[in-house]
């Protein structure tokens, strides 16, 4: 039991047990998403290096990568979560089959288990097409395996064990389940495997599929320089565990706080928060404190994006005394407070567009060029967004803010569509004028407004795209507010 000092209740609540294996079938079927192509936000040379020499060196093994990416690619088709337009973000920790075939994969110790359970959890289909990859290259893995990476990884799988069934990770563990309050069964165990990858300059990748934590090591790695990322990603998966009632009101709370820039701080939580805890509470607690001080004062140094590194360190120090006081995410209280550390940790620096539009609707009409779709994503830091198109903008822009009320939005817009636009959108009305004066005079335009709900609606007026790329990267140089045209 926990004892819950701001509510004065006592919860009972799950333990959670972190169980480090670093198993031969886990990291086969890891490599096979990455070498195949199927992980696109994940490539590995030293591991592609690995496969043409060792593994799939048949001129008829490349049928066979591309058969597992597209039989995971259409895994990844079915079994897709819907979105619930009440929240930022979807509360389910399997977003669709593919994903759970995966979590299956970490689960599971040998070829048979996984076959099995993907036949009966998934379709039998599957089953008998990735059994059959399986067996095609699980000779040549298991040789590569007992030469190069099964002492390695054993050596590096005993010392994390260590390390996660010390006291202190053990507690750290338990405050973020208090905090989060996942709706978990009682002695909850969580394999964290651990893949092995020949030493190489190239990043390594940690990540949460479903119930189960993958986490990328190199030879030479200390099980220490890896905590951080185990439990940030953990704590994604507590996030989402909580009751979609508790997720509800906590958005609702969120709505309530008497700051401008409330919902851009409820977008940026979880990341936030996830950064906080774990690049900051547990990273503090593993290091001495001067290099934490000298760790935490670097720029990006807790996460590559300046909304989330920043959202984090301002709220940090408030947050650690929060959660030490047996704060939880969904006490009434928590939104008011959380939205004031972060506005004063960063002032000003809260109401800029960077803030805005990590969560942002993109609207559009089809009368752009479809490159169009990939610029937004070039120069600003969005991450969760929604995109609209149609071929009348007006359309695309009441869809979006009725799909998706809760996120500001980014407008774009040929100098013939303002007139239209504006007769929709009120808020362009003020501004129809200048933004046709800037545009003849410039070639382009950028202004920014606020609805009473306190979300960004930011509008950029061009000609071409080479205008559009040259007001998003004004956009994203914006330390403040935007409110009316940038000069």
């Amino acid at each position: 039991m926990f004892f819950a000092f701001l509510t004065g209740a006592v919860l009972d609540e799950p333990s959670v047990k972190l169980d480090a294996r670093c198993e031969p079938l886990p990291n086969l079927l890891y490599q096979l998403d990455v070498v195949s192509g199927y992980l696109p936000y994940n490539q590995s040379p030293v591991l592609s290096k690995v496969w043409k020499e060792r593994i799939a060196t048949h001129p008829e093994d490349a049928k066979l990568l591309d058969l597992w990416r597209d039989t995971m690619r259409r895994l990844e088709s079915k079994g897709q979560t819907e979105f619930n337009p009440r929240l930022l973000y979807s509360v389910a920790t399997i977003q669709n089959e593919a994903e759970r075939t995966r979590e299956i994969g970490l689960r599971s110790s040998n070829q048979f288990e996984f076959t099995r359970a993907v036949a009966r959890n998934i379709e039998p289909g599957a089953a008998r097409t990735l059994g059959a990859v399986i067996v095609r290259f699980q000779p040549a893995f298991m040789a590569w395996w007992s030469e190069e990476a099964e002492s390695k990884g054993r050596a590096f799988q005993q010392q994390a064990a260590k390390l996660l069934n010390t006291e202190k990770l053990q507690k750290l563990t338990q405050t973020l389940v208090h905090f989060y309050q996942p709706d978990l069964p009682e002695r909850f165990v969580v394999p964290v495997q651990f893949i092995y990858k020949p030493k190489a300059r190239e990043a390594s990748h940690g990540e949460q599929v479903g119930s189960a934590a993958v986490m990328e090591f190199f030879e030479g790695d200390s099980p220490a320089n890896r905590m951080d990322i185990i439990m940030h990603e953990l704590s994604h998966f507590f996030f989402r565990k909580a009751r979609v009632p508790q997720h509800e009101a906590l958005a609702k709370s969120f709505e309530k706080v008497a700051d401008q820039s409330r919902m851009a701080v409820f977008s940026i939580m979880n990341e936030g928060l996830a950064t906080a805890l774990n690049n900051g509470m547990v990273a503090e607690a593993l290091m001495k404190p001067e290099p934490f001080k000298q760790y935490k004062d670097a720029p990006l140094s807790w996460y590559a994006n300046t909304a989330i590194d920043g959202t984090a360190k301002a709220s940090y120090n408030w947050l650690k005394v929060y959660t030490e006081k047996g704060g939880t995410l969904h006490d009434p209280s928590f939104a008011a407070n959380y939205v004031a550390a972060v506005r004063k940790g960063l002032g000003p620096m809260a109401d800029a567009p960077a803030m805005q539009l990590f969560g942002v609707n993109l609207v559009w009409s089809q009368a752009w060029p479809d490159d169009l779709k990939y610029l937004p994503s070039q120069h600003l830091q969005s991450t969760v967004s929604a995109r609209f198109g149609d071929s009348k903008v007006e359309n695309a822009l009441l869809e979006a803010t009725k799909s998706s009320p809760m996120l500001s939005t980014l407008l774009i817009l040929k100098p013939n569509e303002i007139a239209q636009v504006a007769q929709r959108e009120s808020l362009l009305k003020p501004l129809q004028m200048s933004l046709d004066k800037a545009v003849k005079a410039n070639g382009s335009a950028l202004a920014g407004v606020r609805r009473k709900t306190g979300l960004a609606l930011y509008v950029i007026v061009a000609n071409d795209l080479q205008g559009v790329e040259k007001e998003l990267r004004r956009l994203a140089a914006i330390k403040t507010d935007l409110a009316g045209i940038l000069p």
